[in-house]
């Protein structure tokens, strides 16, 4: 594994964790999963972050994103380094 991709794992992962924590201490989601190439191994200078967080809610799905949007807990971005 050369330098930059090594960089760009532990610059992942470091990301990742900081992500989960908040979204665990926020929302305690049922489950948290990781996919696309950080979940396989696979890392590249390209690699970002595929996630999804799962909880059971009676609110509807647009409500959610309504919600969180107003509250500033909604960000949607892409991650380029």
């Amino acid at each position: 594994m050369n330098i930059q991709i090594k960089q760009k794992k532990e610059d992942l992962e470091k990301e990742l964790r900081k992500i989960v924590s908040v979204i665990i201490k926020n929302h305690s989601p049922e489950k948290v999963i990781l996919f696309g190439s950080p979940a396989d191994g696979n890392i590249h200078e390209w690699s970002n972050i595929n996630s999804a967080f799962i909880k059971e809610t009676e609110e509807k799905f647009i409500d959610r994103l309504h919600n969180r949007r107003e509250e500033g807990r909604l960000e949607l971005w892409e991650y380029q380094n």
